[in-house]
This record gives structure tokens, sequence and C-alpha cells, in this order.
């Protein structure tokens, strides 16, 4: 490898780094350093301490909660719930159904005009009674026979069925 051509200006003398540690250590060693610290403790100092201490400290009493006053709050609160519980139950169960008495005949016969229930002819003859059924069969005078003619030719899609 060649030598380099600039020089920083620093130079240390050879075995600088090998022999540092043996004269840092030397040099430690030379200096006076106190053999005491200068804190003196009396004799049996720690034997006694920890009796002077618990003798000057008061023990303290623990923080002590009495119960009286939490149970006239809860008591308060669980009444204030049952209350709300047996108000929510009662709402739910009273009868606030509609029944069929209270809907009118005229939407009840619109709701199965616009299909929006599937009745087949089987399912009416089931619901009628049987005055009803009687009443059906027995021609009515409201009727006329050209109402009744007028129907069949504009309701029936098939004109043979009229003839038959």
């Amino acid at each position: 490898m060649e030598e380099s051509k600039y020089t920083t200006g620093f130079k240390i003398p050879t075995d600088y780094f090998e022999t540092f540690e043996d004269r840092l250590l030397h040099k430690i060693s030379e200096e006076t350093l106190p053999k005491e610290t200068g804190f003196g403790v009396p004799d049996g100092y720690f034997d006694y301490l920890e009796k002077a201490v618990l003798q000057n400290v008061e023990p303290a009493q623990p923080k002590v909660i009495p119960l009286y006053k939490k149970t006239g709050f809860i008591t308060t609160f669980s009444i204030a719930a049952c209350l709300a519980l047996i108000f929510t139950i009662v709402g739910i169960t009273q009868n606030n159904s509609i029944t069929l008495n209270d809907i009118n005949d005229e939407t009840i016969g619109s709701y199965i005009d616009e299909g929006n229930i599937d009745l087949s002819p089987q399912d009416i003859a089931l619901l009628l009674e049987d005055e009803d059924v009687y009443s059906l069969s027995e021609p009515s005078e409201d009727i006329s026979k050209e109402s009744l003619t007028d129907y069949l030719l504009n309701n029936i899609d098939d004109p043979n069925l009229l003839f038959e």
C-alpha cells in the first residue's frame, strides 16, 4: 500500500496506544485519594434507627367509608329501576292491537281487489258461514238480467262459455 502524500500535521509517539492503559492506571494510583469518605456514623446507629423512625411516625388510620350512606343511594336507584321495568312491561303488554272489527269493510275489499292477498275460492268458502252461503245461492233482487248480461259480456274472455 502506498503511503499517503498528504499529512494532517498530527503525530503520536510510537507505542502510544499499547502502553496507554498501563500509564493511566499508574497515574491513578499515584494520585492521593482520601482513604475515608468524610462522613461519620456513630457506632450502633443502624441498630436502633428503625425503632426511632417508627416511634416518630404515627400510624395512619385507614379511611373508613360508612355503608349506611351508600345503601340510601342503592335503595333509591333500585326502586327507580324496578318502577321503570314495571312501566316497560305494562306498556308492552297493553292491548294496542287493531282487531278486524276496527277495520271497515271498504278497506278490506280494496285490499283484496288490489291483489295484496291471495285467496282461492276454497279459502273464501272456508271463511263463509252457512248463512252467508245460503244468501249467495239465492238470487238477489238487485241484479237485473240486463246488468248480468252486460257484466258477462264485458268480463268473460271466451264468448263460447257465454252460450253454453
